[in-house]
């Protein structure tokens, strides 16, 4: 099952940090978390709305190719995480 989480409109260079709860994911009560996390997936969008994928644009030449580095930690619900 897809779900995703929104974000910010990045439009500059640097550094963006971002915490979303799991349970605020779009289509939440749809995963079927119990079976783990398998893959997850980077969509660029633009601020057009929920059709802006940016590969579908017709000046998507303007966001491709993008360099992102992007870590993502899922940490079960009541666990406590230290990052270094």
């Amino acid at each position: 099952m897809y779900g995703c989480t929104s974000t910010v409109l990045f439009t500059a260079e640097g550094v963006y940090e971002k915490e979303v709860s799991m349970n605020e994911f779009w289509e939440n009560e749809a995963i079927i978390w119990s079976e783990g996390i398998k893959q997850m997936d980077l969509v660029i969008k633009d601020d057009s709305g929920g059709q802006g994928h940016t590969h579908k644009r017709t000046d998507h030449e303007k966001f491709f190719p993008t360099k992102v580095r992007i870590t993502m930690i899922q940490v079960a619900k009541g666990a406590l995480i230290t990052l270094k």
